[in-house]
């Protein structure tokens, strides 16, 4: 038996529309097949919650970069020193690595959601600056990846 998740979005005229994530899952994603992209700046995390899932929106200054988005527990910090995990809150534990980006170490999330329960820098090496994103569900929530021209957003299925 297979469950079919519907989710609601606005469109342009603020009226809701039914989002069909039944094609979404939780296996890794990445852009690998896209054009290169020139490095950009991180300039904004937000979290935001929909009617049946929940966003993850990552805003750039010059244009959204190469991407890999998978689940990994325990996640450990990306090119340090520290062999602990990092502690973040929910059940999951979701890396996003944006490749070709500069990015602050206390890039802060701006809200959290019933799914996305918080995000920690998780290192920057040779031109890749790592998240980890706490995820809350009672088994791991499919997840699809939306990029625009400046933003990149992970869009999260409420489990």
């Amino acid at each position: 038996m297979t469950a079919v998740l519907t989710t609601a979005a606005c469109d342009a005229g603020g009226q809701d529309t039914a989002t069909d994530t039944s094609g979404w899952d939780t296996e890794r994603k990445d852009s690998a097949d896209t054009d290169p992209r020139q490095p950009t700046v991180l300039a904004h995390v937000e979290a935001e919650e929909h009617d049946g899932h929940d966003t993850l929106t990552f805003t750039f200054e010059e244009g959204a970069p190469h991407w890999i988005v998978t689940y990994d527990e325990p996640l450990y910090p990306h090119g340090g020193e520290d062999p602990e995990p990092l502690d973040l809150p929910g059940a999951y534990d979701l890396r996003v690595v944006l490749v070709g980006t500069t990015a602050d170490a206390d890039t802060r999330l701006d809200g959290t959601t019933g799914t996305v329960r918080g995000l920690a820098h998780a290192g920057h090496f040779e031109g890749e600056t790592h998240f980890g994103v706490g995820v809350e569900g009672d088994e791991r929530p499919a997840f699809e990846v939306v990029t625009g021209d400046d933003t990149l957003t992970v869009r999260i299925a409420r489990a």
